[in-house]
């Protein structure tokens, strides 16, 4: 029984480690680009993954590179507007 004890112990303790080794830590850019991204495509931050070995976001179905959402970044927060 003390045995039975110990298994589940361990095999809940084991979980919780794969957990946390799935969960990738972001940088503070990385942060960033997926709240731009979730705001200007409205989707829910939570649909939106960055996977660090290929260098891009997974958004849905879609791979965008980072680069392509830094471009996306820029791009938005450079447009001059003119009085009208």
């Amino acid at each position: 029984m003390i045995a039975g004890c110990f298994s589940v112990f361990f095999n809940a303790d084991d979980n919780k480690r794969n957990e946390e080794i799935e969960i990738e830590k972001y940088s503070d850019e990385v942060i960033m680009l997926r709240d731009f991204l979730s705001t200007s495509m409205s989707m829910d931050i939570k649909k939106i993954m960055y996977n660090s070995s290929i260098n891009s976001f997974i958004i849905g179905d879609i791979l965008m590179s980072i680069e392509d959402a830094r471009g996306r970044y820029n791009h938005s927060y450079s447009k001059v507007t003119t009085p009208v």
